[in-house]
């Protein structure tokens, strides 16, 4: 399921992914992370990670 979040100033995708996957979050990578042409940022994630995946996006950019 494609969930919005607030796209994170400094974004690398691979990183993100990774850090996603260390947290037991499954993403799928054939549609996400994925950014619209209204700069609107996408996870297609389980809507259950929803909460947990808002707090790894929101610190995801801040040690690079």
């Amino acid at each position: 399921m494609l969930i919005q979040f607030t796209k994170p100033e400094n974004l690398d995708g691979a990183i993100l992914i990774q850090e996603l996957e260390n947290n037991k979050i499954k993403i799928d990578k054939t549609t996400s992370p994925f950014v619209d042409g209204e700069n609107n940022f996408w996870l297609d994630i389980n809507q259950k990670d929803e909460e947990k995946a808002k707090e790894i996006v929101s610190n995801h950019g801040k040690h690079f």
